[in-house]
């Protein structure tokens, strides 16, 4: 393959990530093994990203399925086997690593929608939202059935009436299967989304489950999703009401609901949710326009602001960079952003067109939540600013998916 590499998306991808490597050495100062480890898995990076840019896309074409299968595998042996962290199963140990299977389940749902939605339909063919729910589809009822055997203890009184709804789904679906064929019946495009949301929320981690429907509705929207009646519109407002108030009621634990109403009041916990908030909202005054300067920061020096070199990553940044360095980073992330969605818009391939939706919506959604919850706008949900926060297996994703980006826009520049 000859490949002329456009040079755009590399050259903000370097600066990205050279300021990132700056601002993770000043916030592990304390842990100098953890810069150490991500400075392994960011030279590892590199090499993955070069691999990937000189990968023919065919084969990740044929892969996405076998990809998506395999972090399934992996995400149900950490429901079973995975070390308990913080009231949380998430990890797999392999020897001295710690692999963390949900964040490969972003990429994998990407790979694997996009395929299933280029492959199904022409490019000026829309989809209707029945087309990808399919609601007597057997595999949905199947998982629900799944789920409450593993974590129905935490319905409570919601248990019944939602085991009652399974098993009359299942049935109906099986009858309907029966009369029309399973094998049109199995999957639906919504649960190539659905499945892997589903076991990650269970580990519990409702962010990273959240990021997952968000790609997979960022690849549903770039194939072309036709708006449904104003009638059907209607008739959807007190379903999801209804669906909300269950969901808050029996699906929510007790930490989590706290988290949400410890955005209008974060004083109320201080000492206990709302306080990840109240120092992360102090690092982030305390560094004002220009910053206290590498190494300097009250707060991101000490043990007040909790997790700052993951999820609270940039509370470091803006207190140790100021107002100033933290506008030039978003600066750099959003034409990140940019870059991704030009290059997928005038791509050749409708695979990676619609791949370049769903990656342009991971970085949007993270990079909005992470900001939002360390300024106290949003809930503290356990999410990670891209590129920036500590962590292997999040770095091995997002470049993954930053290379296929620029094999995606050198593609569009040339190639032989």
């Amino acid at each position: 393959m000859n490949l002329r590499i456009d040079r755009a998306l590399p050259i903000v991808l370097a600066l990205t990530l050279a300021i990132a490597l700056a601002n993770l050495k000043s916030a592990t100062s304390l842990r100098p093994a953890d810069f150490n480890k991500q400075v392994v898995f960011l030279c590892l990076s590199i090499v993955v990203i070069a691999l990937v840019v000189y990968t023919p896309t065919k084969l990740w074409e044929r892969l996405s399925f076998w990809i998506w299968l395999s972090v399934l595998v992996l995400l149900i042996a950490v429901l079973l086997v995975g070390p308990v962290v913080n009231g949380s199963r998430r990890w797999l140990a392999l020897g001295g690593l710690r692999v963390q299977p949900s964040e490969f389940a972003k990429l994998a749902v990407i790979l694997l929608t996009a395929k299933f939605m280029s492959q199904q339909k022409r490019h000026d063919e829309p989809w209707s939202i029945s087309e990808l729910l399919r609601p007597l589809n057997v595999s949905r009822p199947a998982l629900l059935v799944g789920l409450m055997l593993l974590r129905g203890d935490r319905l409570g009184l919601g248990y019944w009436p939602l085991a009652v709804t399974a098993v009359l789904w299942m049935v109906v679906a099986v009858v309907v299967g029966a009369q029309t064929g399973f094998r049109q019946r199995l999957i639906a495009p919504v649960d190539l989304v659905f499945i892997p949301a589903a076991l990650v929320y269970i580990e519990p981690d409702l962010g990273t489950s959240l990021v997952i429907l968000a790609c997979g509705a960022g690849v549903f929207w770039g194939a072309g999703i036709r708006a449904p009646s104003w009638r059907w519109s209607l008739a959807a407002v007190p379903v999801l009401g209804g669906v909300a108030w269950f969901a808050w009621n029996f699906m929510l634990l007790p930490y989590q609901k706290m988290r949400i109403l410890g955005v209008i009041n974060p004083k109320a916990g201080a000492q206990d949710i709302g306080y990840h908030t109240i120092q992360s909202v102090n690092a982030i005054a305390n560094g004002g326009v220009l910053g206290q300067g590498m190494g300097a920061g009250a707060q991101s020096q000490t043990a007040r602001l909790p997790e700052h070199h993951t999820d609270f990553i940039f509370a470091v940044l803006a207190e140790e960079w100021g107002l100033i360095g933290s506008l030039l980073v978003l600066a750099l992330l959003a034409t990140i952003v940019l870059l991704i969605i030009d290059g997928a818009q005038n791509s050749q391939s409708r695979f990676l067109e619609l791949c370049g939706y769903g990656v342009a919506t991971l970085f949007s959604v993270q990079v909005v939540v992470n900001v939002g919850m360390v300024s106290g706008i949003l809930p503290v949900v356990g999410m990670t600013l891209p590129l920036f926060s500590y962590g292997g297996s999040s770095l091995l994703s997002l470049s993954f998916a930053l290379g296929l980006m620029i094999h995606t826009r050198s593609r569009r520049t040339g190639m032989a």
